[in-house]
C-alpha cells in the first residue's frame, strides 16, 4: 500500500512539473504561433492535388 502511495505521489508531482514549467516554456512565444504555415500549407495543397490526380503514388520532383 505504501508503494502505491509513493507511485501516485510521483505521478502527481510529474504532472505538476509539466504543467507549471514545461507548458509555459513551450508557449513563451505565443503571439508567434503559426508562423510556419507559409511552408506547410503549399506543401499540403500540392500533396492533395498530386494524390487526387495520380492516386497513391510517390511524388517525383525533377531539378
Amino acid at each position: 500500500m505504501k508503494n502505491r502511495y509513493l507511485i501516485t505521489t510521483l505521478i502527481i508531482l510529474n504532472i505538476l512539473t509539466i504543467g507549471f514549467f514545461i507548458v509555459p516554456y513551450l508557449n513563451a512565444t505565443y503571439p508567434a504561433v503559426g508562423h510556419d504555415y507559409a511552408y506547410f500549407m503549399p506543401r499540403l495543397v500540392d500533396t492533395h492535388l498530386h494524390y487526387k490526380v495520380n492516386g497513391l503514388s510517390i511524388q517525383w520532383y525533377t531539378p
